[in-house]
Formats: C-alpha cells, structure tokens, sequence
C-alpha cells in the first residue's frame, strides 16, 4: 500500500517537473523571464536529488548521464586548441547535464514518462495563451509574413508546438479525449502562422511516424496512412489555397521546390547550402578533433562577415569537434535507435511516441543545431528512458553507492 505521504510526494514531484518543462519551454530564451527558468531548472535539481537520497538512500547515475559527461569533457577539451573559446555552449551543455539527469532519475515509470508528455502539451497551451497576451488576437489575424515574437526564434517556436502536438497525439489515443484533437488543431494553426518549414514538417512527420508505429495489424496501417494522407492534405491545402496561410508558408514552401525541383535558390537557401559547403571545407583541414567546440560560427564570421551557427548539428559538430566529437555524441543516438527499432512491439503506443519524436529530431537536425539546446536535450533522455522503462531486462542505471540497479 501506498500511503498518503508518499502520494503526496509523488504529486509534488510530479508538478514540480511539469514547471520545469514550462519553464524550459517558454522562459528560457526570454530575458524577462530567465530568472524564473534558472530557479525552476534549479529547484527541480535539489528537490528529485533529495528526494532520491532520503528515499533511497543513493542518487542513481544513467548510462544517459555518462554519455553526456563523456561529451561535455571532449568539447571541454576542444577549447584547448579552439581560436575562441565559447564558454557559452560549455555553460549551456553543463546546466543540461544537471536537469537531463534529474529528469532521467525522475521518470522512473511509465506514470512519470505519462507527466512529462502532459507537461509538453501544458506548456504548449500556457505558450499560446502567452502569444494571444503579447501579440492580441486581432493583430494575429493580421499578419502578412510570418509570426515573430520578440526573444522567440520561429522555428524554435514550431518545433516546440510540434513536440506538444505529438504528445496530444499520443495522449488522445490513449484516452480517447476528443479535447486533444482540438489542441492538436490549436497547435497546427500556430505553427502555420509561423512559417517555419521545419516545425510545419516536424508536425506532419512526427504524427505520421506515431500513428504508423503504434498499429500492427494491416487493416489499422492502411487506415492510418489514410489518416496521414488527409492530415497532410488538409496542411498543403491550407498552406496553399487561403491567402493567409499561403503569404505566411505557402510562399516558402513554394521556393523551397524552386530550389529543389528548378534549381531557381532564394537568399535563405542559398546561405544554407553555401554555410554547409563551407563546414565541409573546414571539416578537411582538421578532421579528427575539428576546431573547438563552437567555432563554426567563429570561422564563418572571419571568412564573410556573417556571425551565426551553421544551422546543421551534423556539420556544427563535425568542424567542432571533429569525427572523435561527433561519434562520441551520436552514439547515443545510435543506441536509442538500434533499442527503439528492436523493442518497437513491446508497448506499441509508448514505443511509437518515442520513435516519433526521436527520429523526427534526427531528421531535423539537417536544419538546425541543438547539441546544447535543452529542449531537444530533453527529447533524447525521453526516449532513453521510455526504452528503459519498456525493456527493464537490460540494467541501465549505476547508483553511486551499492553497485549496479536497474
């Protein structure tokens, strides 16, 4: 039996990480509230380390955890022969190792995994309700490009309500609430107005990858994939046939075909595809341990002036870090892809989640650097610890006293 004291327990943990997803959300690029994000990240650390040292008398290491200590150590050491070293990368990877870990001890059952993925769709509303506040709903009506919302990225915008989308995907067919459709329907119409191709596709993706997942018998597969289609079709139909949407994305899709199908290339994909052939350049005069963690940006400001990342994780680490870097980081990602891909019918409906979100970050990742995001830091331990509550055969944890627990 559980007593009421540590149902108690159990609910204060469990709210003290959905604030700390909120907090991740939504105040951690905005400087009027960064205050709030370093206290959330800060509490939500001491209070699951004490509350694993008072209750199990030993605060427990993931395999996730060495990972990421591995990682941060390396970039650490890139400093060393970097031209300038980014100190900020190195305080944003340290302040994750800290909340990744407290997040991968809290979410020790399906019930916490449960919370969190609630929490991404809380925060998903509370954002909204933040963007109606700041922006008002009748100048939202009236946009003509693109949503921009000062100390917001838009594509970090997306990317998020796209993360609150799969997760109200997952949790409608686990409930079978009709009120996640409607959020769902709230966050793609968000994420539209903010004509973020990536975030538009991340959407799309990750729901198609959830739904094709999660069912096995064939005639639940064709009906998905019906699903999927129209889902995918009512998005392009928006994007293209109402004047709104179409000046906002539809426009960039648009010249996102020109650029692939007519070689005709807009200024932002043309900066792209010069910044990739620059990283790979770069790449070839130091290989195998790169530049120093961050100096892309550094490197690509001294060759034309323009001071900015490369907008792709897989050439940010490779001019970073090098090979010896960049096979130290994904070999996580390899680990949970191999685990995900063998597991996959062992909870179909959890396991689903986990490939959706994981594998849609891996695609995206061509588009965007997040090595030291904490968001999409967040996502990967998710998927970690989905595949150690799913499989709980293979010991995952080591405590730092008392050996080795699952």
């Amino acid at each position: 039996m559980v007593d009421s004291r540590e149902r108690g327990n159990g609910k204060f943990l469990d709210i003290t990480a959905v604030i700390f997803i909120i907090s991740t959300y939504i105040f951690a690029t905005n400087p009027d509230f960064n205050l709030v994000y370093r206290v959330s990240y800060i509490l939500f650390f001491v209070i699951i380390l004490f509350n694993k040292l008072i209750h199990t008398k030993k605060f427990e290491i993931s395999y996730h955890t060495i990972w990421m200590i591995i990682v941060l150590s390396f970039y650490i050491t890139s400093m060393l022969w970097s031209d300038e070293p980014q100190y900020r990368i190195i305080l944003e990877m340290g302040i994750n190792l800290f909340v990744v870990t407290a997040l991968v001890s809290y979410a020790s059952s399906k019930d916490k995994v449960e919370v969190i993925i609630k929490g991404n769709v809380i925060a998903g509303i509370i954002f909204i309700g933040y963007l109606l506040y700041e922006v008002g709903f009748d100048n939202l009506l009236q946009i003509k490009y693109r949503l921009v919302l000062e100390y917001y990225n838009s594509n970090a915008v997306g990317i998020f309500l796209a993360i609150s989308s799969i997760s109200a995907t997952y949790l409608y067919f686990k409930n079978k609430k009709n009120s996640y459709l409607v959020l769902i329907a709230v966050f793609s119409v968000v994420i539209l107005l903010t004509g973020s191709k990536k975030a538009i596709f991340s959407l799309v993706f990750g729901i198609a990858l959830y739904l094709l997942f999660r069912e096995k018998r064939k005639k639940k597969v064709y009906l998905n994939i019906i699903l999927v289609c129209a889902f995918v079709g009512l998005i392009m139909y928006l994007s293209f046939n109402v004047d709104f949407f179409y000046r906002i994305i539809g426009s960039r899709i648009d010249a996102l075909k020109d650029t692939i199908f007519n070689k005709k290339i807009d200024e932002s994909d043309g900066n792209r595809i010069m910044m990739i052939r620059y990283g790979i350049e770069w790449f070839k005069y130091n290989p195998i341990i790169g530049h120093g963690v961050g100096n892309y940006e550094v490197m690509l400001a001294r060759t034309i002036g323009m001071e900015t990342y490369s907008h792709n994780n897989y050439i940010e680490l490779l001019v970073g870090v090098g090979i010896i870097g960049f096979l130290a980081y994904y070999s996580m990602y390899w680990f949970i892809a191999r685990k995900l891909i063998v597991i996959r019918k062992m909870d179909k409906d959890l396991i689903a989640f986990a490939m959706s979100i994981f594998f849609t970050l891996v695609i995206m990742e061509i588009g965007l650097v997040s090595y030291y995001s904490t968001t999409n830091q967040l996502v990967i331990a998710l998927a970690f610890v989905i595949i150690r509550i799913v499989d709980p055969t293979k010991k995952r944890m080591v405590a730092i006293k008392g050996g080795i627990t699952k």
